[in-house]
């Protein structure tokens, strides 16, 4: 089973060089037509406005994801928003660490998310994926995110959860 801990300043700090970098890597082969300079900037003006006050920005979740040997085999960063009265987490991040794909942690880290979304009172969750992000893609389809938009470089995905018929 795994679990979700808190990121601590450490981690953040490794955690936020290399998740910028590998953004704008993202978009510069996503078909933005950008190279890999301007990209860079536009990651490192888009983080900066998203955590501003890094690990303590409002409504910002940063978590590292821990196996049943409290092994770090992950991230996972979302933020609570309210867009159009829906009460909503939105996914900026999450990946599973090379030598732990394919073991189903991503499915069972994205079942926790729910659990965690829910628990903080939110009823949906959106994400974005770059369309060459293939499996990605396949695993938000398979437990249920559906297309809300799309363009040339990726979508726009949600999942509305279900009520807990039996809450506390």
């Amino acid at each position: 089973m795994l679990e979700l801990k808190p990121m601590n300043q450490d981690i953040y700090n490794n955690y936020i060089q290399n998740a910028i970098r590998q953004y704008a890597e993202e978009g510069a082969k996503s078909g933005r037509n950008i190279d890999f300079a301007d990209a860079l900037k536009l990651a490192n003006k888009e983080f900066n406005s998203l955590l501003p006050d890094g690990l303590k920005s409002k409504n910002q979740f940063l978590y590292i994801i821990l196996n049943d040997e409290n092994q770090n085999i992950g991230i996972m960063w979302f933020s609570s928003e309210s867009n159009h009265g829906d009460n909503e987490a939105f996914i900026y991040d999450i990946e599973i660490k090379k030598e732990y794909r394919g073991k189903g942690y991503g499915r069972e880290s994205m079942k926790l998310l729910e659990s965690e979304v829910k628990r903080l009172n939110l009823e949906v969750i959106g994400l974005h994926v770059f369309l060459h992000n293939e499996i990605a893609y396949s695993l938000y389809n398979k437990i249920g995110y559906h297309e809300i938009k799309r363009d040339k470089t990726g979508v726009i995905m949600k999942k509305t959860l279900e009520k807990d018929p039996n809450p506390l």
